[in-house]
């Protein structure tokens, strides 16, 4: 919130809100998205010990595919960490210094996010939730 009234002083009030909840949104994409997808990447969550691997172990216990590299799981964290964290990042930019293409950037990455999120937990929804544990 402080990085957002700092560098969105000159914006409306929504613009600051928007610019709080893309600091966070670029925040979890990198910090902690990121992790996962390294991880997956050389190997499984369950295989790790640190911080975020209890983390996401945690996460996993809700849905297995978090803790055994699911390749549709994984492939959806790259794109969400890659074109999302950045999308993110540009945005931020373009709300800031009032860009013309900010409007364009924000309904992708709007698009992105429900994507994202669709295609992880609609095909598990489809099939009865095999891989939830609630």
């Amino acid at each position: 919130a402080a990085v957002a009234r700092r560098v969105g002083r000159r914006c409306s009030a929504p613009d600051r809100a928007a610019l709080v909840w893309l600091c966070y949104d670029a925040i979890v994409h990198f910090t902690l998205e990121g992790p996962f997808v390294c991880m997956s990447l050389f190997g499984t969550v369950a295989q790790y010990d640190n911080i975020l691997a209890v983390l996401w172990k945690e996460y996993g216990n809700a849905d297995a595919r978090w803790l055994y590299s699911d390749p549709t799981i994984v492939s959806l964290e790259i794109l969400t960490v890659v074109l999302c964290g950045f999308l993110a990042l540009i945005l931020i930019y373009a709300i800031v210094k009032d860009k013309y293409y900010r409007h364009f950037v924000q309904i992708t990455l709007c698009v992105c996010e429900l994507y994202g999120g669709w295609v992880t937990f609609c095909p598990d929804w489809v099939l009865g939730g095999p891989h939830l544990q609630t």
